[in-house]
């Protein structure tokens, strides 16, 4: 599952999805019913952490030249996370508790798990190996665990950080690295992974935010990866 690019919903968002993609695919399925007549059903949770059914069209927002005008996967192609964000945005509209623009982490997945219990750790909380373990143990519970930096244009991998932006932490294949964040843009050929290199310079500027799985948890991947980066050919369908 990929999460690509973004027009109108908060990074924060995105990362989430990443994140549910990354550690909970089968989940992602599960909660999105074609009804075969243009029109998609998503399982969510009220305020009241009450399930709820919002259905939505598949009309999707684009320009003169067809570019999708919200997330997309590779090739501006519609996926179940361009289902999403619209259930997100029309959850908001008629709840009108948050917004999208500038949504937490922790607003994001309780509308979908139904679980908002969470806490976070503000940059340089953590010695870097603390960092490390802490990561490594939230992903194997299956917390949705979404961070950003407080500095950017640092280099981590291929890419630089960029702050007032969501990532999702993943592991890592990199030896070198302690773990990845993955920007749900997904930039270059890396699709947006940083590697975080095992330095002050770039941990102490890392923040972390978890949220317990919810509705998600009986759907956590038995044997968790470091990210690989998917290739996609593009077909006829997705145009």
């Amino acid at each position: 599952a990929d999460v690509n690019q973004h027009a109108i919903g908060d990074c924060c968002a995105m990362a989430v999805f990443a994140s549910m993609a990354y550690l909970y695919p089968g989940f992602i399925k599960s909660i999105i019913t074609d009804n075969g007549d243009d029109t998609y059903t998503i399982k969510m949770f009220d305020p009241q952490g009450q399930p709820v059914d919002v259905c939505v069209s598949s009309k999707i927002l684009c320009d003169a030249n067809r570019n999708i005008g919200q997330v997309t996967g590779k090739n501006n192609a519609v996926t179940w996370a361009t289902i999403l964000e619209k259930a997100l945005m029309k959850w908001e509209t008629l709840y009108q508790v948050d917004g999208v623009e500038g949504i937490g982490t922790e607003h994001v997945s309780p509308l979908f798990t139904g679980n908002g219990d969470g806490y976070a750790f503000s940059p340089n909380s953590l010695y870097t190996s603390e960092l490390k373990l802490f990561i490594e143990y939230s992903l194997s519970q299956g917390n949705i665990t979404v961070g950003g930096f407080n500095v950017g244009d640092l280099q981590c991998g291929k890419l630089k950080t960029v702050t007032g932006h969501a990532f999702t932490f993943m592991l890592s294949n990199d030896e070198n690295s302690i773990f990845a964040m993955r920007n749900p843009w997904g930039i270059e050929d890396v699709d947006g992974v940083l590697e975080i290199p095992d330095e002050l310079t770039a941990v102490q500027t890392i923040d972390v935010r978890v949220v317990s799985p919810g509705a998600a948890a009986p759907y956590l991947r038995e044997d968790l990866k470091p990210y690989t980066p998917p290739h996609f050919i593009r077909r006829i369908t997705d145009l």
